[in-house]
Formats: C-alpha cells, structure tokens, sequence
C-alpha cells in the first residue's frame, strides 16, 4: 500500500477503520440514488404513468437543473445551519421526494417529489468530502476520500442497472420503493457515521 503523501499513512491503515467502510457505502448509495432518479424517472412517467414525453422531458431537466440550483443556495446557508445539520435535513428531503414519487397521488406531485430529491442531494456529496477530514484526522482523509469517490463511481453505475432489473421483473412502479429504501438507507449511514468515532 502507498504512503499518503498528508501523513505518510498507508492506504490499507485507513480501510482499517470502520468509519472509512461506512463512508464508503454511503457515497456508493448517494450517487446511485441521484443517478437512478435521473436515469429512471424519464421512462417511469411516460411508461408508467402515461406522461406526455415533452412534459415528463422537461421535468428531467428540471431536477438536473436543482442539483446546480441547491449547490448554490446551499452555499449561502450551510454555514448558519451547521454541516451535520444540513446533511440530515437534505436526507431527509430526498426521502420525501421519493415517497412523494412512490405515493403517485398526482402526477404533479410526482415532478414535485422528483425536484426536491434535486435539490436535497445537491449539497450531499460536497458537504460529505468537506466533512472527512473533521471526522478521520487530516492524515487519513486523503485516503478516504479517494475510497468514497471510487465508490460513488460504482454506485452510479450499478445502482441505477439494478433499479432496472427490479423495474423489469417487478414494473417500474418499482422505482418509487427503490428510491424510498435507497433513501433511507443513505440517512442511517450517515447517522452511523456521526454517531460513532473512527
């Protein structure tokens, strides 16, 4: 294993913290909830639901464009809510856009569901990375972090393929549940990580 050039600590000494493998699972679990939003919502209301293309277009576009617009009305507010804070309160607004995608009370609802989870997952993976070092000591979070990016590049790759085979064995209605759980399991990572130290 390479020395990190921070601390000359080596990269199987930071896997050897628990703390390191939960931050691991959590941005492999992150980036496959944003891209499965992103890649299957699309096809969950035309398919699905029987949305016209050009409408349900434009509120893809709508949540691609609330990642930008949450990153930086998250930059102004971060600061007075604290990081651990905004973490929570984003999760939890990306739980609530997807039970709002899975309850299918209306389709505006739907959109609606599908632009909050935009907007709560725009500050997570920024404010993730700026937390790593507060929470494993400067000397590992080079290491770390570079875990947590590998696995975020594994999580949007193979999250969404998995939301489709569900998709395909049990109908894309599938994909609310999916987000939901997906969700859900992202905030209890997270509040694993700040409960306990490395």
């Amino acid at each position: 294993s390479p020395a990190s050039p921070a601390g000359g600590v080596r990269a199987g000494d930071t896997l050897s913290l628990p703390a390191v493998w939960t931050g691991v699972a959590l941005f492999f679990v992150l980036t496959g909830v944003e891209t499965t939003a992103g890649q299957w919502s699309y096809t969950l209301f035309i398919e699905g639901r029987g949305v016209f293309p050009s409408t349900a277009g434009l509120w893809v576009s709508v949540y691609w464009g609330s990642l930008t617009v949450g990153r930086i009305v998250f930059g102004f507010v971060v600061d007075r809510l604290g990081v651990v804070s905004s973490l929570r309160g984003c999760m939890l607004g990306v739980m609530l856009g997807s039970a709002l995608i899975w309850w299918n009370m209306t389709d505006l609802l739907g959109f609606l569901g599908l632009t909050l989870i935009g907007f709560a997952l725009a500050p997570l993976f920024p404010l993730l990375v700026l937390y790593t070092p507060k929470r494993l000591g400067a000397a590992h979070a080079p290491n770390a972090i570079g875990f947590q990016v590998a696995a975020a590049g594994l999580g949007l790759a193979l999250l969404p393929g998995l939301a489709g085979i569900l998709a395909d064995s049990l109908g894309l209605e599938s994909i609310g549940p999916f987000l939901l759980i997906a969700s859900v399991a992202m905030f209890l990572l997270h509040e694993v990580i700040v409960s306990r130290k490395p």
